[in-house]
């Protein structure tokens, strides 16, 4: 049963929601662009599938954020994870990080492919939608199942409101 449900991927985001919300250090790192960002995105998502696989093995890696291997060491799911600040210069990037993904081992129908991508601006002219809709345009052409998307608001202690935007669809599983 793939791990990416549509009740699944709207629970994962629900907690990482409550956890970027909750956290002083991330509302900082999202305001400056931080690349570690992206890594504390890893751990958490990371800790938050721990409830959803099984015994399987996490591993944070180069080549995509997060791999979940089987009992056989055999990649059941590979996730890859995008933190965009909202610009039109990300775009180019972000399609070669679906390419990447969805070429990933074709022939294993069985492994799940996720695209786990978080779009944030603050005080900007673009919308996050305007992004999103160019990512979702592209998704789209490259057959994936489009799962969820969560939007919200994250306030710092200034004036800025951070829109936040995580968005997960995947590839591949077998479906129950």
């Amino acid at each position: 049963m793939p791990i990416f449900t549509e009740e699944n991927a709207k629970c994962i985001l629900c907690e990482l929601k409550k956890k970027i919300q909750g956290s002083m250090g991330v509302k900082n790192a999202i305001r400056q662009g931080s690349v570690g960002f992206e890594n504390w995105v890893q751990i958490e998502m990371s800790g938050i599938l721990k409830e959803y696989i099984n015994g399987d093995r996490i591993a944070i890696e180069k080549a995509h954020d997060i791999c979940i291997y089987d009992n056989r060491n055999v990649p059941k799911v590979v996730i890859e994870i995008k933190i965009i600040k909202n610009s039109e210069r990300d775009i180019p990037a972000i399609k070669r990080d679906i390419d990447k993904l969805k070429n990933f081992e074709p022939n294993n129908v069985a492994m799940e492919r996720a695209f786990f991508c978080v779009l944030y601006k603050s005080n900007g002219r673009i919308t996050c939608q305007d992004t999103l809709n160019r990512i979702s345009v592209y998704i789209e052409q490259q057959e994936a199942q489009i799962i969820v998307q969560k939007e919200f608001y994250v306030n710092n202690n200034a004036v800025e409101h951070i829109e936040v935007v995580l968005y997960l669809n995947r590839w591949g599983g077998i479906v129950a």
